[in-house]
């Protein structure tokens, strides 16, 4: 599961877009400012359809308070603390594995979740094969860590800090690659 932890927090006046602030597991926070923008992608833009979740119909989108969003993806070591001081077990711990890649198909593997994904990872990496409700859980604890309000981003702020105030596909421009 690809998601940013955000912190919520009542602005200063003297925010500024992208000021960063750092927490105590060393996560590093930008301020988004409220703002207005057109969410979803144009009908005609390149490779929009034939995926899912194609139906993307534009609309414009005013969000009316600015919030802190995480710079980067919580990493393995962060999501370890987490585990490790609050005895939380993963979804994919207590059920039945993580979902895995192979080809054109997903599978199920028992044996797969935060602590042994698959692949070699350090604890520098992305924490991966955690749930929407484990990112939910990890916001949670660091609300209570930090003695501030923690949340993932709504749909809508996602987007928004993602474009970073382009109207391309991408916020570095037309294409992912030169291809």
């Amino acid at each position: 599961v690809k998601e940013q932890w955000q912190k919520v927090h009542s602005p200063k006046s003297e925010q500024k877009p992208g000021e960063i602030i750092t927490n105590s597991l060393g996560m590093k926070f930008a301020w988004i400012p409220p703002g207005t923008f057109l969410m979803g992608s144009p009908k005609d833009e390149k490779d929009r359809e034939g995926y899912e979740g194609a139906d993307e119909t534009q609309h414009k989108i005013t969000l009316t308070k600015g919030f802190f969003m995480s710079v980067h993806q919580a990493t393995r070591g962060q999501f370890a603390a987490f585990v490790e001081k609050s005895g939380y077990k993963t979804q994919a711990e207590q059920e039945r594995g993580a979902y895995f890649r192979t080809g054109n198909e997903w599978k199920l593997d028992p044996a797969r979740n935060w602590r042994n994904p698959g692949f070699e990872q350090t604890d520098d990496h992305p924490v991966v094969c955690v749930s929407w409700n484990d990112s939910v859980a990890f916001a949670k604890w660091l609300a209570e860590r930090e003695k501030k309000s923690f949340r993932l981003p709504t749909e809508a702020e996602w987007e928004y800090a993602c474009r970073a105030g382009t109207k391309t596909p991408f916020h570095f421009g037309e294409t992912i690659s030169t291809d």
